[in-house]
């Protein structure tokens, strides 16, 4: 009985002195590593001391054992559920986040202890296949979240609210979409969605995104209710309320706005100056042609042209006055007036004015409107020589009067322009434009000559000589 009593007594006297041991801090010769876990509960508990300490419910000034008893069976309860595997149901419960900015000695409170550290000054740290990137000062300047790994870590809530475009800030579009998947360290002004990405200038604000698979689609804006077509002058908030956020604005082009392969360019004060529409995707949005019909030519206005043609695929926003229609192309002086084009292809030839196959021949001193009506209109007016009309290789010059001073007539090309020694031969001298005699002579004898150069109109070329006019 007294052995039994002694032994109960010893029994008593170690737990007794196992409990002191434990509540006044003693260390006893258990070897604890401080492992992931260890160093979690550690800096955890001490940031949850903290949140007391600022809540009141904990004086940081008083050591006493009530607090150390406190601390001891916080960090045992939270010990078990590291111990079985919860680690992220702690996290959870203390929803403990890192982000861009924070430290190393923060990170690996949350995280624990990585599984390998490497690069230069220890700058990467891998999680399973993720990875946390730092800079020299030991901050967080990117991750790469594979396979969700850091998920729970990250600031994930979000509000889906729209409101995320060019301006907005970093904090904004975490608070809108939550943290990105991957920020890579040498990229550190793009972060990842999937297969999306947004971009960010010097001071943290949005310039630019690429929205693939409408990925963003919950944090870029909606459309709204404008119904009106978008044409030159159109501002970007009728753009978005008719088309929604574009899918694509690249930074170093953010007035340029992608919709799939088209796209709409604005000026400095946000008004369209430009577009292309491709494979007739904005067909539905642009002005409707209101009569279909009609034929234009120089010094018609923009608007006429548009009635009778349409809107154009493209309008350049460099120089918003240069009109593209498929391969060919309008120009248009600074009064909106049309002076000059290409007909690529003969696409213009429906709306160019056409040929009276009745009507004279032209020659020197005729005018532009005899030529239209002899041969039509020319395949190329250049904006920049108003004066010259190009018809395939072969040229028709003019004087500032409007009259023809030349020609060059490649590969016989203006043949049919052109008068020749039957046409004068056919009719009285007087009814043969304003010829003079001398020419009258020079044609029945020679021939029509291959070219006459408006600078020099008194040297007629022919194949093989040229013949000087005295008048």
């Amino acid at each position: 009985m007294g052995l039994f009593m002694n032994t109960m007594m010893r029994k008593v006297m170690l737990a007794i002195v196992i409990a002191v041991i434990i509540l006044i801090g003693i260390p006893i010769g258990i070897s604890l590593k401080e492992s992931k876990e260890l160093k979690y509960l550690k800096n955890k508990v001490d940031f949850n001391m903290i949140g007391q300490s600022e809540e009141g419910s904990v004086d940081s000034t008083e050591d006493t054992t009530a607090d150390k008893t406190a601390n001891v069976i916080s960090e045992t309860i939270d010990n078990a559920f590291i111990m079985s595997g919860n680690l992220k149901e702690v996290k959870n419960t203390r929803q403990l986040t890192f982000f861009i900015g924070d430290d190393k000695d923060y990170v690996r409170s949350i995280l624990g202890k990585p599984n390998k550290i490497h690069g230069t000054n220890n700058s990467t740290w891998d999680y399973s296949i993720a990875k946390i990137f730092f800079d020299n000062d030991g901050l967080v300047v990117g991750y790469i979240n594979s396979n969700n790994e850091l998920g729970d870590y990250l600031p994930l809530e979000k509000t889906n609210d729209h409101s995320v475009f060019i301006g907005s800030s970093q904090d904004e579009v975490i608070k809108c979409i939550g943290a990105p998947n991957k920020i890579e360290k040498a990229y550190q002004n793009e972060w990842i969605y999937d297969h999306s990405v947004i971009t960010f200038d010097s001071s943290g604000k949005v310039n630019g995104y690429v929205n693939k698979y409408d990925e963003l689609v919950d944090a870029l804006p909606a459309k709204g209710n404008f119904s009106g077509y978008l044409f030159i002058g159109s501002d970007m908030s009728e753009v978005i309320s008719r088309l929604g956020a574009p899918n694509k604005i690249e930074l170093l082009y953010p007035n340029v706005w992608h919709y799939n392969n088209s796209s709409f360019n604005f000026d400095k004060a946000g008004f369209v100056n430009g577009y292309f529409n491709y494979y007739d995707e904005l067909d539905k949005i642009l002005p409707i042609i209101s009569n279909g019909s009609g034929t234009f030519f120089m010094g018609d206005t923009k608007d006429f042209i548009l009635s009778i043609m349409g809107p154009p695929e493209a309008i350049q926003f460099i120089h918003s006055d240069i009109w593209k229609y498929n391969q060919s192309t309008l120009f248009f002086d600074m009064n909106d007036g049309l002076n000059g084009y290409i007909n690529k292809n003969s696409e213009l030839d429906q709306w160019l004015p056409k040929v009276l196959v009745d009507s004279n021949r032209v020659f020197l001193g005729s005018t532009k409107d005899e030529v239209l009506k002899r041969i039509g209109p020319p395949k190329r007016i250049d904006e920049s020589q108003v004066d010259t009309w190009n018809y395939r290789e072969s040229k028709v010059f003019f004087d500032k009067e409007g009259f023809v001073s030349g020609y060059l007539n490649s590969f016989g090309q203006l043949d049919d322009l052109l008068i020749d020694a039957d046409e004068i031969n056919a009719v009285e001298v007087s009814e043969v434009t304003k010829m003079s005699s001398e020419w009258i002579t020079i044609i029945k004898d020679y021939g029509t000559p291959v070219r006459i150069d408006a600078i020099e109109p008194s040297c007629w070329f022919y194949e093989d000589f040229k013949i000087e006019i005295e008048n």
